[in-house]
């Protein structure tokens, strides 16, 4: 647990990242209450079926988009949703590397911070957060693991 005191910042998802649970969850609720109250022509078990998932769907991404937030103290980081919690004190980090997708293109404002255990899990954080400059500068401070390969 990150102690208040020692909070510098908490990011949350940009809008992006909440929009479009959201618009599950409508069109979820909309077309189960449709079919429910017969508004909606239910044609086959399918359109029921899709009106469910997006209802469950949408109410899960959507409490995972409002509850997801990155956490940087002095001496941590910490990644929390409802479905992961995250936390690596800076001194357990061996270094970041920027992203690269399948394709080999490096993602923008995306890092992979690496433990210095190898049991550990890394911590990916992704550009779907609204970051600063103290967020930079913190992540500046990290061993540039991506430069050290090149060395």
């Amino acid at each position: 647990m990150v102690n208040s005191s020692q909070v510098t910042r908490v990011y949350r998802l940009k809008w992006w990242g909440w929009a479009f649970p959201l618009v599950c969850l409508a069109v979820g609720s909309y077309s189960t209450v449709g079919l429910m109250t017969g508004r909606l022509h239910p044609g086959r078990r399918f359109g029921m079926f899709s009106g469910v998932s997006l209802l469950v769907g949408g109410v899960v991404l959507t409490a995972a988009a409002f509850t997801t937030k990155l956490i940087l103290t002095d001496d941590a980081i910490e990644l929390r949703s409802i479905f992961q919690r995250n936390r690596l004190a800076v001194s357990e980090i061996r270094g970041r590397r920027e992203i690269i997708n399948a394709t080999g293109l490096i993602l923008s404002d995306s890092w992979k911070l690496e433990p210095k255990d190898s049991k550990a899990r890394p911590m990916s954080i992704s550009n779907s957060f609204t970051l600063d400059n103290v967020f930079s500068e913190w992540l500046d401070k990290l061993p540039d693991l991506d430069e050290q390969d090149e060395s």
